[in-house]
């Protein structure tokens, strides 16, 4: 009985007991299922699982119509739909009609889930010809990555059942937590070799094989299901050989300048082996630090700050004076042959002086950006240059993460301050200002951090979310509108100018035309009114010799006076 109630155990969903209905073979059985008041509209299933099978469709119920799956009818169940119940009647059950039967209430919103396990009652020696043995093939412990294979034996006295069908086996594992059996496979009507030992008693043999991993420890059970009932097998434990089930993991802290010892237990009956110290540093490869065999040994492995070397019983390795880059994790490792065990691990922090800075402060960005737009983003560092006892300068570093929650990408490094002042209200705090500058895309979405990295730390920001927002079709539209009427401003200020030159020059060239000579009477008419002024020179005479000779001169232009006056002055 026990048997069968861990069976319901792990067949029912969220691991909670289900109720159970006996009937005696060949007896009708009637099962219920209660209907929530707040279900107006809605539609009731009943399925029918078999011990290794996935559910089965009986019958769908809905707005009193019912509808039988495959392999049902209503020759051998009935079906009830009331108001605040239904029920499934078996009008004459058989052996085969054992199993968990499950009722879902179906609703707009979700599908409610009930079971009752109906257990038929029948012959009471119908299991008593059948045993069950089984074994793990592979060596315990093994190691993840390794296959594992389960044999499960059944061993009956006759071959005479008083139930009809085969034999269901089903795999179950109980894991090492303590938590609840899990069904992991199941193998109906299937056997690896079936052989008669002799004329009274049957073997079957049943394999199960897997690639395992460290979460697979556990014991592992065959149960042969048949005529209703579930026989279980003695079961078998798996131990699966971990790094983290037989490494013995430490840690140590210490101050940088100060010595510390790390001790690995060394047997000296393994003759064969040997052992070794590596370190292992983040973002580095591991480093061989140094190797003795596991019998005495005088060789010590010295570096200018690293012994290894042998004590009575451990193999040692002594770290003196030292600094942060000897932060990491520090393997012992035993080799024999071609196979490696790590004995035990310790990681090895080394604590230094404290960070000067007291805080990081970004300022928020305003407003939301668009694609294409600049941004600029500011880290103000504070600190205390007189607390600070570390050599050289603080590295500051800008990370992005994505509104996809993707991991935190490093975007930009910067070694050097933009500006660096006194804060004025105390004058041993000193700010410096860090910039970073970029044009943004779509996907830039996202908060961004600045964080430092200062004496062995670092130490982020509060940081500051950016927002960019991309061009809508309304804003598309609205600029294809404003686009589309400055080419017709410019379309229409071009003709404008077109046709103003065109009339300039048009009346420009008319009245040249006017001004032109034209016939003789133009000529005449032209002389007339535009008569030409004459003006009387009085020209005064001087004694002199030259005169006639201006006269001459003057007769020689070809000049001609219609009234000339001299006069002679003494």
């Amino acid at each position: 009985m026990i048997v069968f109630w861990v069976t319901l155990f792990c067949l029912h969903e969220g691991y909670s007991l289900v109720p159970v209905e006996t009937v005696q073979l060949g007896e009708p059985a009637t099962l219920t299922c209660a209907i929530p008041k707040e279900l107006s509209i809605r539609g009731v299933n009943w399925y029918k699982q078999s011990v290794g099978d996935t559910l089965k469709l009986i019958v769908t119920l809905y707005k009193s119509t019912a509808d039988f799956g495959p392999g049902f009818s209503s020759l051998r169940f009935g079906v009830y739909d009331g108001k605040n119940f239904t029920s499934l009647t078996i009008l004459k059950t058989v052996q085969e009609d054992e199993g968990l039967y499950h009722c879902a209430n179906t609703e707009w919103i979700g599908t409610t889930w009930s079971g009752t396990y109906l257990l038929v009652k029948g012959n009471t020696q119908r299991t008593s010809n059948y045993a069950v043995s089984q074994l793990l093939i592979e060596s315990n412990p093994v190691r993840p990555g390794d296959t594992m294979t389960l044999q499960c034996s059944v061993f009956s006295d006759s071959d005479n059942k008083t139930c009809p069908g085969g034999l269901n086996i089903i795999w179950v594992r109980e894991g090492s937590n303590k938590s609840q059996p899990n069904i992991i496979y199941t193998d109906r009507n299937r056997s690896n070799g079936c052989e008669n030992r002799s004329e009274t008693q049957k073997t079957c043999v049943y394999r199960f094989s897997k690639n395992i991993s460290s979460s697979d420890a556990g014991t592992y059970y065959c149960a042969v299901a048949t005529c209703g009932e579930i026989l279980f097998g003695n079961g078998a434990k798996l131990d699966i050989q971990g790094c983290t089930d037989y490494v013995f993991f430490g840690t140590k802290t210490i101050g940088v300048g100060e010595n510390v010892t790390l001790t690995c237990a060394r047997l000296t009956s393994e003759y064969d082996a040997t052992l070794y110290w590596i370190r292992i540093v983040s973002g580095s490869w591991p480093e061989f630090l140094g190797g003795t065999f596991t019998f005495d040994y005088d060789g010590v492995n010295t570096t200018p700050h690293i012994t290894a070397k042998q004590e009575p019983g451990t193999f040692i390795l002594e770290i003196s004076q030292t600094r942060l880059s000897d932060t990491g994790l520090y393997y012992c490792i035993k080799v024999d042959q071609l196979d490696m065990e790590f004995l035990n691990a310790t990681f090895l922090k080394i604590k230094g002086p404290e960070t000067a800075i007291t805080d990081i402060i970004q300022m928020p960005q305003s407003g939301p950006l668009h694609p294409g737009n600049p941004v600029t983003l500011q880290c103000s560092v504070l600190s205390n240059p007189e607390n600070s006892a570390c050599p050289g300068n603080d590295s500051v570093f800008w990370f992005s993460t994505r509104s996809d929650n993707s991991h935190p990408n490093l975007i930009y490094a910067d070694g050097n301050s933009d500006k660096c002042e006194r804060s004025p209200e105390v004058s041993s705090t000193q700010k410096c200002v860090y910039s970073f500058s970029k044009n943004v895309s779509s996907s830039d979405a996202g908060s961004y951090y600045c964080a430092v990295a200062t004496c062995g730390h670092i130490i982020f920001g509060n940081g500051i979310k950016l927002d960019v927002k991309g061009l809508n079709m309304w804003d598309l539209q609205k600029a294809n509108t404003v686009l589309f009427i400055l080419c017709a401003a410019l379309a229409t200020s071009l003709i404008v100018i077109a046709f103003l030159i065109y009339t300039i020059k048009k009346k420009t060239s008319s009245c040249w035309c006017d001004s032109m000579p034209g016939s003789g009477d133009q000529q005449s008419q032209q002389t007339v009114e535009n008569p030409l002024i004459y003006s009387a020179p009085n020209i005064t005479r001087r004694k002199s010799g030259k005169l006639p000779q201006r006269s001459e001169k003057a007769a020689e232009g070809g000049t001609v006076y219609t009234d000339v006056s001299a006069s002679a002055v003494e």
